[in-house]
């Protein structure tokens, strides 16, 4: 027997382009595929392109919030029936996701 142990195999090559598709899909083939290159290119740019969304999006989540909050505080106040609208209104600024 040969003490040479097998080699595993080279992953297969994929564009840039396919990179930012599959890190969604498959990111350890990413990784594996740019062990040597180096992946921060391809991370970088995924982060940026995600916190683009949630910037562009914050718009729409405000308003989500901002009626969660409603309900959450409306829900407190009926629990303690002792809570004065200052306090809630300090609730309401604690919350703000501005």
């Amino acid at each position: 027997m040969s003490d040479i142990a097998p080699e595993s195999p080279a992953p297969a090559q994929a564009s840039l382009i396919e990179d930012f598709v599959d890190i969604f899909f498959s990111p350890r083939a990413v990784f594996a595929r740019r062990e040597k290159e180096g992946y921060a290119l391809v991370m970088i740019s995924v982060t940026l392109l995600i916190g683009g969304l949630a910037i562009a999006n914050r718009g729409t989540m405000q308003d989500l919030m901002d009626a969660e909050m409603a309900r959450g505080v409306a829900e407190a106040m009926k629990q303690n029936p002792g809570m004065t609208e200052e306090q809630a209104g300090v609730i309401r600024k604690t919350g703000e996701f501005k």
